[in-house]
């Protein structure tokens, strides 16, 4: 027990140090590039020129105008007696002050979610397990892209990454790691968690209009037969979502990429190979248990994430739908905004969360051959070593 508080206690300092450590890089990326059109369209048009009210009543003009950025900016740029220049260059501003305060939100927000998939692994797995997913984070190129983005963006991924988190959580009865003691939930520290996921799901309902979608996903997924908390984890957030929804502007759009690059654009194709082959293996291993009656070594282990892949597999699903809806409504005449990536955010933190637990269930799954699962450990170290030095050092240093 003693070896687990320390632990514990060292996981807190060492996940403050790294917290630290990335605000800092995030004031470098702020001040390595001008503040540019959309930001400064957010700043002006839905952050100064609306009080607290009209956001909350979703009087904001743009296409997501749930409240819970602008508001926060609202009170940021409060706090720093700040007010948007007004001779600024159309469509970009080079400032420090700007380019600081007006993206302190981000990167709080964006520093926030790495260190929770940190910390979250190096708690109840190993700091190994930490620093495995911690890389992937960093080697992320929307983490890159929109960790100081002036725009709701980096709220919607650490929210993402907490309901991620908090799920993986629910639905894995013994997180720790195969040398630390075994921690069964009790019902306190379960109902603790539900409360967390519930406020989660409140504040994803106030940050983006398609958080619909994630917020149904995990109450379906968890299966609540209690009305009281059916309708806290999912009916009042759906139905805040959708009221922001039906007061939004609806404005056109149109296609300039295909499905597969909006997805892969958020979740590398090598990501989500592995994700298929771990649902293949786990699929081989219910096919050879439950209808050629034979026991397997590993199925214990790759089993143990089939509701993380589950969940995994209806976010993309969801996003797909998404997709499906804006080609039904796509302005042939190329009129209106193009679709991008980043309405599809939400699946970078999913996937990351998602590539760590499973790479520890494919090391398990085959404790039983010692030089296979040597290869392993080696085959996804090299593979998380080459995505870091790809995608992270290669954006630091286009930066920079």
């Amino acid at each position: 027990m003693k070896i687990f508080l320390f632990h514990l206690s060292s996981t807190k300092i060492v996940t403050g140090l790294l917290f630290c450590i990335l605000i800092g890089v995030g004031f470098n990326l702020a001040l390595s590039k001008p503040v540019w059109n959309d930001e400064i369209y957010t700043q002006i048009a839905s952050v100064e020129q609306h009080s607290y009210r009209q956001m909350f009543v979703g009087q904001i003009a743009e296409g997501n105008n749930s409240p819970l950025f602008y508001s926060l900016q609202k009170i940021i740029c409060r706090l720093f007696q700040y007010q948007f220049p007004l001779d600024h260059n159309p469509g970009v501003l080079e400032d420090g002050k700007s380019q600081i305060i007006l993206r302190l939100g981000p990167n709080v927000f964006m520093s926030l979610a790495i260190c929770l998939i940190f910390y979250y692994f190096s708690r109840y797995y190993s700091y190994w397990v930490g620093i495995y997913g911690l890389a992937f984070a960093l080697s992320s190129l929307m983490v890159w892209m929109y960790w100081v983005e002036a725009r709701p963006y980096g709220l919607w991924f650490l929210l993402t990454t907490v309901q991620a988190v908090l799920f993986l959580h629910l639905t894995t009865t013994n997180n720790l790691s195969e040398t630390s003691e075994t921690v069964e939930q009790n019902p306190e520290s379960r109902n603790k968690t539900l409360g967390w996921l519930i406020g989660t799901h409140f504040l994803l309902s106030f940050t983006s209009i398609f958080s619909v979608a994630q917020v149904v996903i995990v109450a379906l997924l968890l299966r609540f037969r209690d009305l009281k908390r059916n309708l806290f984890l999912a009916l009042g957030p759906v139905c805040i979502a959708l009221f922001y929804y039906a007061r939004a502007p609806k404005y056109q759009f149109h296609f300039t990429k295909t499905f597969v690059q909006l997805i892969t654009e958020c979740v590398p194709q090598d990501q989500i190979l592995m994700f298929l082959l771990y649902a293949a293996l786990g699929m081989g291993v219910v096919f050879q248990q439950r209808i050629l009656r034979q026991k397997m070594l590993f199925d214990r282990s790759l089993r143990e994430g089939r509701h993380f892949m589950l969940y995994l597999f209806l976010m993309f699903m969801a996003a797909l739908a998404v997709l499906v809806l804006f080609k039904l409504g796509e302005a042939h005449d190329q009129k209106g905004f193009g679709i991008t990536h980043r309405y599809f955010i939400f699946l970078t933190p999913v996937s990351l969360v998602a590539t760590t637990v499973f790479s520890v269930h494919f090391i398990r799954a085959f404790k039983a051959w010692p030089w296979l699962r040597i290869n392993i450990v080696m085959g996804l170290s090299v593979w998380m070593i080459i995505n870091f030095l790809r995608n992270g050092m290669w954006f630091l240093w286009m930066m920079y």
